[in-house]
This record gives structure tokens, sequence and C-alpha cells, in this order.
């Protein structure tokens, strides 16, 4: 084992002295930066268009191939841009921030990146410039907004907003805004004070759409309601889609052989799924066809997804729930459900014994 050696005070002062020396003599960080932005704009400035470029003292006067050029800006822009999307997506950095403002502090690492980036690129500093912030022509616009879970089960209200620009309707999605409830009251002042936040004057507002929820679409009390009392021009029109869905559920709820025929679906699929060793042991039965679907109370069209899964591998799904009712590892209640869901079909139920 080495013996630790301790250096005198005089020995670590000249040591330090000869540090100091070798740092001044290094170029600065700041000179080094400068150099580097003179040497890129010469060399942009010179590039194949041989002083023909738009920031080229001289002016540009290859005018023949200037579509070329622009051509040769706007990928190398995008390319910028696609390189910011791999690089956050590959590290796993959120993109969005508190707003999605150029020129703020909380507009998140997308936009930051990108306003870095125009620093040192003429062509899409101008287009931030040109396009960036846009939306203040437009006065008038309708709102539209509906809670949904994410996959970590917080609640999120989305938030969408319809204008018109040169006679052509336009639709943009806002922001998540994550609820702790439903209440009417509680989703209007959200829904206001988003709105305040954006400098968005709600006297501007002339449509609201919502589902025909009573929290919602309620004529006294509603979401559609509370909004009106703060401005009387913001008409509320129901979500078609949501209204049609409603038409088709309550016209499939007059129906009892419908209304037993989907309690049917809907048990099969809960039987198997409930349990991982049953749901093996369907897909097994299924080879590569489409396992079975849960029923959508929301959406309506999702249950022909169901009746296909289940129309288009009948036999399979059968042979599923006969395997699992003469297997005896299975429980008794298990076994048992399974023939009481096979005798609800006559051709599954032949194969049972009374």
């Amino acid at each position: 084992m080495s013996k630790r050696t301790y250096l005198s005070g005089s020995e670590k002062r000249k040591r330090l002295a000869i540090q100091k020396e070798n740092i001044s003599k290094l170029p600065k960080l700041t000179s080094f930066f400068t150099l580097e932005e003179t040497n890129r704009q010469t060399e942009f400035s010179t590039s194949s268009f041989q002083g023909n470029s738009l920031s080229s003292s001289n002016g540009y006067k290859d005018w023949k191939h200037i579509s070329n050029f622009l051509m040769e800006l706007e990928n190398s822009s995008l390319h910028r841009i696609v390189a910011v999307v791999k690089f956050l997506a590959s590290r796993g950095l959120g993109f969005r921030g508190d707003d999605e403002m150029l020129g703020s502090q909380n507009n998140g690492n997308y936009l930051g990146c990108l306003e870095l980036i125009s620093e040192f690129h003429p062509f899409l500093t101008d287009h931030i410039q040109n396009y960036g912030n846009r939306g203040k022509g437009t006065k008038y616009y309708s709102i539209s907004v509906d809670s949904t879970l994410d996959l970590s089960h917080v609640d999120q209200l989305n938030f969408i907003v319809r204008f018109v620009k040169d006679g052509k309707p336009i639709e943009r999605f806002l922001l998540f805004l994550p609820i702790e409830e439903h209440k009417a009251q509680y989703m209007a002042d959200t829904v206001l004070n988003f709105l305040e936040n954006l400098k968005i004057p709600i006297k501007n507002c002339r449509e609201q759409s919502y589902d025909n929820a009573a929290n919602m679409a309620g004529n006294y009390s509603g979401l559609q309601a509370r909004i009106k009392e703060q401005w009387k021009f913001a008409i509320f029109v129901p979500c078609a889609t949501h209204s049609l869905n409603l038409v088709g559920a309550q016209a499939v709820g007059c129906v009892s052989e419908a209304v037993a025929y989907f309690q049917f679906v809907q048990k099969l699929f809960n039987f198997f799924s409930s349990s991982n060793n049953r749901w093996k042991i369907l897909k097994e039965c299924l080879g590569g066809q489409k396992v079975l679907k849960s029923l959508s109370e929301t959406r309506w069209s999702a249950r022909a997804g169901a009746i296909n899964a289940l129309h288009n591998a009948y036999d399979h799904i059968f042979e599923a729930l006969l395997l699992i009712a003469k297997n005896t590892d299975q429980s008794a209640e298990t076994r048992n459900e399974a023939k009481s869901i096979g005798k609800k079909n006559g051709k599954i139920g032949d194969h049972y014994p009374n």
C-alpha cells in the first residue's frame, strides 16, 4: 500500500498559480461562440448559391432558381424541428409547458428548443415572427369541452375552439385541464378562468357545444346555462354525435330481445376477461382472430366491433367455453358459469347435459 504524500502550503500556492496561468491562455466561451456564429453566417451567405443568398450584402441575383433556394431553407428548418421532436422523445421529456405562447418562460421544452435554434437560423426566425402566436385577427369563436380519463385515471377536460378564417372553419385543440369534479358550477368556473388566463374575451363567444349530460346541457343549472348567464349570445348546440348515440341507445332499449342479447355479449366478455387463465384459453382457441370486445356506454359504434368479434369467432368461443366447462382443474363455480353462459345459446347448450 503506497504512502500518501501531503503538499506543503508553498507547493499548493505554486500549483494554483500555474493552473490560473493555463486557464487565462484558453479562449473565452463568448469569443468562441461569436467566432462560430460569424463563420456560420459567412458559410450561409457563401453557400452553393455563390453570393445569391438572401442574407448576402449584394442581394439575391439568381431569381430563376429562387424556388430551389427557398425549398432548401424550408427543408433545413423541417429537419431541425424533427430533430427536436426526436431529441425530446428519446429522453422521455415533456413537450408542452404551462402555456403555448412563444416568448414565454413557461412554454415547455418543444417551443423553448425551437426558440433557441431560431437564434441561429434566419429562416426559422422569420417564420416564428410571422406565424407565431397567431389568431389575433379572428374575433368570434365557439368552444367545445368534454371530460375524459387518461391512462393514469386522471380526469381531464379537453378544450377545443373553433373559428372561421378566410371563409373556412378551423378547429384547434388548446389544452387538457385536470379537473376534480363534474358539478356545473365548477366546470363553468374552470372554463371561464381558462379563457380569462388566455385573454380570450367571453363576449366574443358565439357558440358552445357539449354532450347531453345534465351537468353540461341542463337548461337551468347546466354548464351551458351558466355560460349564457355571462354572455347571452353563446348559443348552446348539443353534440350531434352524442345525440345520435342516445337515439340509438334509447331505440334499442325498447326491444327486450336486443337488451338481452347485448347483456349476453357483455357477460361473455366479462367471463373471459376477469381471469388471465380463461383469457389465455380463449386466445389459444381463437388463433389469430380478434378477441372479444367490451360494450361501450358512450360510443354506440363500439358495439358493432363487439358483435363482429363474436360473430366471426363464434365456433372458437364455443370451443373455449366447452374446454373450461369440462376442465376439472377449474373451480366448480367457474365450470358452472361456463355451462350457464353456454346454455343461453341453443348450439352451445346442446353440448351440455341437462
